[in-house]
């Protein structure tokens, strides 16, 4: 199969990754890369505006890139001995927050040193890959005209990789590509809406959630404890061509929201979020003297937050009686069925009607972790108080020995089944409120949907079986002719 122009560019980029070993450390390499894409991207886009090929673009603003540089003039002085320091000191001068969030200047200290000892691998490693980002920006905003799509999918794709590696490490939580788009389908946003996602990571999710929006008049929000991703979340935004309608905070959700007005949280026409899993130190003290009431249903566990974070979604929703805002939250499935002080929170949730869906997924789907995990669906002022329950949790390919994937036919099946609303034998079940109390509340797919497993057929023993069968109905054939001769 041909590769796609994509795969070719992330061959490139990982034949230099190969490169780079003992030389940078694989999140050193990432950073350079992100940094230099950024670099590349937004000088490229002050020359078109400079020369009037562009009349709507990005809000960012480096003021200390000279109107007529060129990025290969960053490189074509590779030979020089100081070049990495040259190269350091002018992202310096770009004073852009982001890159001091990121803490590239740490990395930039690091190959300095190593040009200093006039280490040829290096200056060979940052020409290649300075030259490469070069190339694939200059094909990539000449593939669309909305060149941000382009970059921002490769981008997207580079996020992928770099979260592979971060969460071997258990430094991030990245959403598959897959899911956020099964997510952002499923949610259904539409323009005009504001986009929350309270642990938005790289902001991946909130940016797959937009581009189903037909139109550009929409609003997104995230909020990013980790600084770095915080970071690379703005970085995003702007790849994507969406900084000017996004806006991302840095900071702990649970204990300090940054999205509110006073002692009430901002409120949502739609929330999608993957949360951390199990998060031990979540804020459980604070809880208690929350002041945007977001525990009155109870308050979680203290060694797991995961019912915190989906408290706060419920609270950040908005509650119009004219709307219908939506939350869209992957959890894992000890959400579905913990007793104690979980299991009360459940039985308030379900009893004030906002649970919409409980959609099981198929194991080893997301880095970092192999649990199996659910997307549960809530939504505001709902008509009736059933739930649908959907089994996907065989609905995937597998990728390799530890890691599954969701197909483009397995997200419009599950797609089709949610809109659909109704029991499929073995997929699906609409269960109503008393059903679901007849289960003292606990929501496991399994009490609802029961799969009946076909038995698998072994051609071999069925063809000896028969052949057994034919052999004895010839014998008693034989017995027959000869009673009959007997007979005469």
């Amino acid at each position: 199969m041909e590769k796609t122009t994509y795969e070719n560019d992330i061959d490139q980029i990982w034949d230099l990754l190969g490169m780079s070993k003992g030389i940078l450390k694989e999140e050193q390499f990432f950073e350079l890369l992100i940094t230099l894409i950024l670099i590349k991207f937004v000088i490229l886009k002050k020359n078109m505006i400079n020369l009037n090929t562009e009349t709507q673009g990005s809000d960012v603003n480096f003021p200390n890139i000279p109107d007529d540089m060129r990025f290969k003039e960053l490189y074509e002085n590779i030979k020089e001995p100081y070049f990495l320091k040259n190269l350091c000191s002018f992202i310096e001068r770009l004073k852009y927050d982001s890159f001091n969030q990121l803490e590239i200047t740490q990395t930039f200290k690091y190959l300095q040193n190593l040009a200093l000892k006039d280490d040829k691998r290096i200056n060979s490693l940052v020409y290649r890959l300075m030259m490469t980002v070069d190339q694939i920006v200059n094909i990539k905003l000449l593939e669309a005209q909305k060149h941000e799509t382009n970059i921002g999918t490769l981008f997207n794709i580079i996020l992928t990789k770099y979260a592979n590696y971060m969460s071997k490490k258990g430094d991030e939580n990245f959403t598959p590509l897959e899911i956020s788009k099964l997510m952002a389908k499923l949610v259904g946003p539409t323009e005009g809406e504001e986009i929350y996602d309270p642990v938005c990571g790289s902001s991946s999710l909130l940016i797959r959630v937009a581009k189903e929006i037909q139109g550009n008049r929409f609003s997104l929000y995230g909020q990013e404890i980790n600084i770095r991703t915080a970071a690379i979340s703005k970085i995003n935004m702007i790849l994507n061509g969406m900084d000017s309608v996004s806006n991302i905070a840095q900071g702990d959700t649970l204990r300090n929201p940054m999205f509110h007005d006073g002692e009430t949280l901002k409120k949502f026409d739609l929330v999608v979020t993957n949360p951390p899993f199990a998060v031990s130190n979540w804020g459980y003290e604070e809880a208690h003297h929350d002041p945007y009431n977001r525990y009155m249903r109870g308050i979680p566990p203290k060694r797991n937050g995961d019912y915190a974070f989906i408290l706060h979604a419920i609270e950040s929703l908005n509650k119009d009686i004219n709307k219908q805002s939506r939350l869209c939250i992957v959890t894992s499935n000890g959400v579905l069925f913990r007793g104690g002080a979980e299991g009360k929170i459940r039985e308030n949730l379900i009893k004030e009607n906002l649970l919409d869906a409980v959609i099981a997924l198929p194991a080893n789907l997301f880095y970092g972790t192999g649990i199996s995990c659910s997307i549960l669906i809530f939504k505001t002022n709902k008509k009736d108080k059933k739930v649908l329950f959907i089994d996907a949790s065989e609905m995937c390919h597998k990728k390799d020995r530890i890691k599954n994937r969701l197909g483009e036919e397995h997200i419009f099946q599950i797609l089709d089944i949610y809109t659909e609303y109704k029991s499929l034998d073995s997929i699906s079940y609409v269960a109503d409120y008393s059903e679901i109390k007849e289960n003292d509340f606990n929501l496991t797919v399994s009490r609802y949907i029961t799969f009946v497993q076909e038995e698998e057929i072994d051609l071999k023993v069925e063809m000896d079986e028969i052949e057994i069968i034919e052999k004895k109905i010839l014998a008693i054939q034989k017995e027959m002719h000869k009673s009959l001769k007997n007979f005469k």
